[in-house]
C-alpha cells in the first residue's frame, strides 16, 4: 500500500489490485481479529475507497478491541480519508491516550493535523506539528512537516 500511496511502484495498478487480494484474502482467513479488521480497514481506505465498509470494519475493530492503539490509529485514518476529520481527531486523541509514546505516534500526529486541517484548526494543528517525533528514520516522508506553519489559505 505504502509504496503505491508514495509513488514507489513500478506497477500501481498492479500493487493496488495484489493489496485488495490480500486484504480480502486476510478478511476470510481471519475476519473476527481486532487487528486484521483495523488494517484491512485502512488498506480499503486508501487502495478501494468505499467509506461504508471501511468505517463498518475499523469500527468493529475497535469494538472487539478498544485498548488497541493501532485500532484506533487505523480508525482515525479511515475517517480522514472518509471526509469525517472530527470523528478522525477523536479517534487519534484515543490512540494518543491510550499509548504517547507508541514507535508509530509519528503516523497518528500526521493523521491528527491532516484532520486539524481539514476542520480549519490551523493553530492546534501547529501544536500538534511541534509534538511530532521529527527524528522518525522511517517517516522520512513527513519529516518536512516539522519545519511547515500550517494557516488558513488565503482566498
Amino acid at each position: 500500500m505504502r509504496n503505491v500511496l508514495f509513488g514507489y511502484s513500478p506497477d500501481p495498478q498492479f500493487d493496488r489490485k495484489e493489496a485488495i487480494r490480500l486484504l480480502r484474502l486476510a478478511l476470510s482467513v481471519d475476519g473476527d481479529n481486532p487487528g486484521t479488521l483495523a488494517t484491512a480497514a485502512l488498506i480499503s481506505a486508501f487502495m478501494v475507497g468505499d467509506c461504508e465498509s471501511e468505517i463498518e470494519m475499523a469500527d468493529r475493530a475497535v469494538a472487539l478491541n478498544p485498548n488497541s492503539y493501532s485500532a484506533w490509529t487505523n480508525r482515525g485514518w479511515v475517517y480522514n480519508v472518509a471526509g469525517l476529520p472530527e470523528e478522525a481527531v477523536r479517534s487519534f486523541e484515543r490512540a494518543i491516550r491510550m499509548s504517547p509514546v507508541d514507535p508509530g505516534l509519528h503516523l497518528t500526529l500526521v493523521g491528527m493535523g491532516v484532520a486539524l486541517i481539514e476542520l480549519g484548526r490551523f493553530d492546534e494543528a501547529n501544536r500538534r506539528r511541534e509534538e511530532s517525533p521529527t527524528s522518525e528514520p522511517r517517516c522520512s516522508g513527513t519529516l518536512p512537516l516539522s519545519r511547515i506553519r500550517f494557516r488558513p489559505s488565503r482566498t
